[in-house]
């Protein structure tokens, strides 16, 4: 899979379809384009490979971890309880199917996912605005982080109906925004 999310970017970088009918030059998987068009920005400036794409996705794996740390931190935790919150994240390489550290689109969706709960837990206004944003960034890598929605809806419901509809609007307004983009620019595919 590794190989076809590099020809993901590469097509991104030719300024080609993503989505074109499948033939066989390329089959695009269906994944939204997000970790493709990050590997696709930075392999202009570096050259697109594999090396590139692993690291991208160690760099947003180390970034998920932290998010996990910033959360026990900010609201209690000693800062041992946060390096084993982070090291239990990264102790389950081989029991989450070892992806960590390869070209595919997950460490980022995780990343930005971690970073949506550590940010709805805030009670600052920008907590929820925020959880959300980084929420439809998660959907734009993987769209069975949609999933997500609801349940934090509902659970900052439960401390605040404004919090729960502003997180609402900012997470699912950019993401069936971006959704009808990329189903009018790939004619449905």
């Amino acid at each position: 899979m590794e190989g076809g999310m590099l020809a993901h970017a590469w097509q991104l970088q030719e300024g080609r379809p993503l989505y074109p009918s499948p033939n066989p030059h390329f089959v695009p998987y269906v994944y939204p384009p997000g970790y493709s068009a990050l590997l696709a920005m930075l392999g202009s400036g570096v050259g697109l490979s594999m090396w590139l794409g692993r690291l991208v996705s160690i760099l947003w794996t180390c970034a998920g971890a932290g998010a996990l740390w910033i959360g026990v931190r900010r609201h209690g935790g000693a800062q041992l309880d946060g390096a084993l919150a982070a090291g239990a994240y990264l102790a389950c390489y081989v029991s989450s199917g070892a992806f960590f550290d390869l070209v595919r689109p997950d460490a980022m969706a995780l990343a930005l996912f971690a970073g949506s709960a550590v940010c709805a837990l805030e009670r600052h206004r920008w907590g929820p605005i925020a959880a959300g944003l980084l929420l439809a960034a998660s959907f734009m890598c993987k769209h069975n982080f949609a999933a997500f929605g609801p349940a934090m809806a509902l659970a900052l419901a439960t401390r605040s109906r404004r919090d729960a509809v502003v997180f609402a609007v900012c997470a699912a307004g950019p993401a069936l925004a971006c959704t009808a983009l990329w189903q009018w620019s790939s004619s449905g595919m």
